[in-house]
């Protein structure tokens, strides 16, 4: 009955010791799940933390295109208004130019009538001095006459 009874304990024990045998296992590939599962957590924290880091510098680099379009929209429109200024001001100086150069013709117009009217007022005169000259030799000539021929109307008389 010993013998038996120490068979059956065997066999317990032998039961036993394969099913702690099979919990250390099982506790085992539990361990190396947890391990693997902290990996895999581990490297998708990683993959997090880059996506984040690239996510922030495309931000970075956004911001960046960002400032240098707006810098460039500033420095267009600025060249915008400085070409329109110029170009008023290039309409007002080519408006004065034409306002002086037509004061200007205006001017020699007026230059040139009053010298053709100078020349018609020389002509005239000079014309007025002719006749007046001739009279002048036409009276000459009369008096010399009247003085060399005796009088003209003592003789006469």
């Amino acid at each position: 009955v010993r013998d038996r009874e120490a068979e059956r304990l065997k066999i317990e024990i032998d039961k036993a010791s394969r099913v702690i045998l099979d919990k250390d296992r099982l506790v085992q590939r539990m361990t190396e799940l947890v391990a693997v599962m902290k990996r895999e957590e581990i490297q998708k924290e990683k993959e997090r933390e880059n996506e984040t880091q690239l996510l922030v510098a495309r931000a970075s680099i956004l911001q960046e295109e960002v400032a240098r379009e707006r810098e460039r929209e500033k420095k267009a429109r600025e060249q915008l208004e400085l070409t329109i200024l110029g170009a008023r001001e290039k309409d007002v100086a080519t408006e004065r130019e034409e306002q002086e150069r037509a004061e200007i013709a205006l001017k020699m117009h007026r230059l040139l009538d009053s010298e053709r009217g100078a020349t018609h007022e020389r002509e005239r005169l000079l014309t007025e001095i002719e006749q007046l000259t001739k009279l002048v030799d036409y009276e000459r000539k009369e008096k010399d006459r009247f003085v060399r021929g005796g009088g003209g109307f003592a003789k006469a008389a």
